[in-house]
């Protein structure tokens, strides 16, 4: 949102005064990265088993 937000600014100090001279908005980022990524890995080890049990039909090897 931060980088749609200012994707047509014409002045990048507003995102750099924003974004902080510390490293808690990298941080935020990286945390935010690990969780949806086992969100992800959570979210297809349930479509997996769903699909193995037959609840769910998919087209397996495409």
């Amino acid at each position: 949102l931060l980088a749609r937000a200012h994707a047509h600014s014409a002045d990048p100090r507003a995102v750099a005064g924003y974004c902080g001279k510390n490293e808690e908005l990298d941080e935020a980022v990286a945390a935010f990265a690990v969780a949806y990524a086992d969100r992800t890995e959570a979210d297809h080890a349930v479509l997996a088993t769903a699909v193995r049990s037959g609840r769910v039909a998919a087209e397996l090897g495409v």
